[in-house]
């Protein structure tokens, strides 16, 4: 298997080398200039002081050599649709039909990144008036990381977003915050989010169900037929929330059968993960002979 095979290699690295340091994304939050310049120092340490590198980065343009390469390979079997979604009126779709049966939309979703560009979205909906009959609906943001990553995305702005988003901040605003948004950060603010009747979105991680206050609100809302479970990222097999989209009819939950009633529903395309040609341009970058 890939983990077997992962594991192998490592084990030839750590039996051959006498000094090793592990970077785990060292990368994160820096401009491309000092990227750069961290490359630098990482290939000397590998070269120059012979030292076993271990190195996990979503930025990887800037390398040429490596000796071991471990790739991802999410959406290795597919090619990606070269036409882009229509993410704002499918969304709007979804929230429409929700709203107007009574229910929730209840968004698993990784608390870094992809919890930012929901809230963008759900920023655009609200300022285009695209969802005219329900102006004033509520969106809780019920994860302290995610609530704390949309801080570091908003104090660092310029750094964090494409120059769409850098447009609306040249005009005074800010794309991820609008009317209606709320941030739920104890235990007893996750707890009040499911007393409240009126129809609202609900954004918790984690992404793929398997821990978080999101399993909460997924006791709560699964047996409701007005209610909608939106996914917005790559659900691995094995996990809650492949489960819930391969169409299960009931699932366990604090040691409870939970019936599935609710609408599950889909938001293609939002996964960031590469597809097959994203893959093999990327390993075509390297100039060294890798394994």
């Amino acid at each position: 298997s890939g983990g077997q095979q992962q594991r192998v290699l490592l084990a030839r690295a750590l039996c051959a080398a006498s000094r090793i340091v592990v970077l785990d994304e060292p990368t994160t939050g820096l401009d491309p200039q000092t990227r750069k310049s961290l490359w630098s120092v990482i290939e000397k340490l590998r070269k120059e002081e012979k030292t076993t590198v271990f190195l996990t980065t979503h930025y990887m343009e800037e390398a040429a050599e490596a000796d071991y390469i471990v790739i991802e390979s999410t959406y290795g079997n597919r090619i990606h649709s070269e036409e882009k979604p229509d993410y704002l009126g499918e969304f709007t779709r979804i929230l429409r039909e929700t709203f107007l049966k009574g229910g929730n939309v209840v968004i698993p979703s990784f608390a870094v990144g992809r919890t930012q560009e929901i809230l963008y979205f759900i920023r655009e909906i609200k300022g285009q008036n695209l969802l005219p009959e329900f102006p004033n609906f509520e969106v809780y943001v019920d994860s302290p990381l995610a609530i704390e990553a949309t801080n570091v995305f908003t104090k660092n702005g310029r750094a964090c977003y494409d120059a769409e988003a850098l447009k609306l901040i040249e005009k005074g605003v800010n794309p991820l915050v609008f009317p209606g948004l709320k941030l739920s950060v104890t235990s007893d603010d996750s707890k009040l989010i499911n007393f409240d009747a009126n129809p609202k979105v609900i954004i918790s991680a984690s992404g793929m169900c398997e821990a978080g206050r999101i399993r909460h609100h997924l006791k709560h809302n699964l047996w409701r037929q007005e209610s909608t479970i939106l996914f917005v990222g790559y659900q691995a097999v094995g996990t809650l929330g492949r489960k819930l989209i391969d169409g299960a009819s009931a699932v366990k939950l604090f040691g409870e059968n939970i019936e599935v009633a609710a609408t599950i529903e889909s938001l293609k395309g939002v996964s960031g993960h590469a597809d097959m040609d994203g893959l093999l341009k990327w390993l075509k970058g390297f100039e060294s002979d890798v394994q």
